[in-house]
């Protein structure tokens, strides 16, 4: 029986290096995180893992366009390697699962996604529903999935999130980020920036309006993505993001403690 299900959406800027122009993995992060989850998970928490690619996507994506679809030799060899390089990732995260004794599961993104026109189209989640009841842990990811229109386009982590939060009945969904929420401008280089303890139906369009793109090399949309995917397909979820830096944070962000709070219906 699960008592209770958590999607934790792990930002590729938190535990790859985002600006390296080819894969770095920020090891002593993704150990700090995985040994948070392992406690959580002998509390009694179940757990579904999605990653962003940081450094290990981001790149190849921007520069083959392959946002926009494949229509060349050189953009299908660029998506193929980008779907290669985020298994690579993936595996690297569930090995570190497996060293602190919890069982995890690869599920690549490309096998089971299908989108039409850049848009996500189907996904059918018997699987990840049985690997919850073996008591398993999930591991999904953002990816570069075949396309009716466009042969192949992306799917962002954050899309994952919001559809299977849905799907499985999540009782809570933390973007772990590199950053302790949602502020008005970027903490990394305003001193001065203050964060949104809670975003709600109220303050939401204007917070967007506000948020810039600091990363040219993210093709999902940085923190302005994520809320937006969290409008429209996390209403009535308790949601919370949060730093991934931060010792214990996972288990303050879901209490309540740390972080942003989104309350959106």
């Amino acid at each position: 029986m699960i008592k209770k299900l958590i999607i934790i959406k792990l930002g590729g800027g938190l535990i790859t290096y985002k600006n390296s122009p080819t894969p770095r993995l920020k090891t002593k992060v993704l150990i700090e995180i995985v040994n948070q989850i392992k406690k959580l998970n002998y509390q009694g928490y179940s757990f579904v893992i999605i990653h962003g690619a940081g450094s290990f996507g981001h790149p190849l994506a921007k520069k083959y366009r392959i946002n926009e679809g494949v229509s060349t030799e050189e953009q299908l060899h660029a998506a193929i390697n980008i779907q290669l390089t985020m298994q690579q990732l993936s595996l690297i995260i569930a090995n570190q699962f497996h060293k602190v004794g919890l069982n995890p599961q690869v599920i690549p993104t490309h096998c089971l996604v299908s989108q039409d026109n850049t848009q996500f189209k189907d996904f059918p989640t018997e699987i990840i529903k049985q690997t919850l009841t073996e008591k398993t842990i999930p591991i999904l990811y953002g990816d570069v999935v075949m396309d009716r229109t466009t042969h192949f386009s992306i799917i962002s982590g954050d899309t994952l999130v919001g559809y299977l939060a849905k799907q499985l009945k999540a009782n809570q969904v933390i973007f772990l980020s590199d950053v302790d929420g949602v502020y008005n401008q970027d903490p990394k280089t305003h001193k001065q920036a203050q964060k949104f303890s809670i975003i709600n139906d109220q303050n939401v369009n204007e917070i967007l309006v506000n948020i810039k793109q600091n990363n040219p090399n993210d093709v999902s949309g940085e923190m302005a993505g994520k809320i937006k995917q969290i409008k429209k397909f996390l209403g009535g979820i308790e949601v919370g993001i949060a730093s991934g830096l931060l010792k214990d944070n996972l288990s303050k962000a879901i209490h309540g403690r740390a972080g942003t709070k989104l309350k959106l219906n």
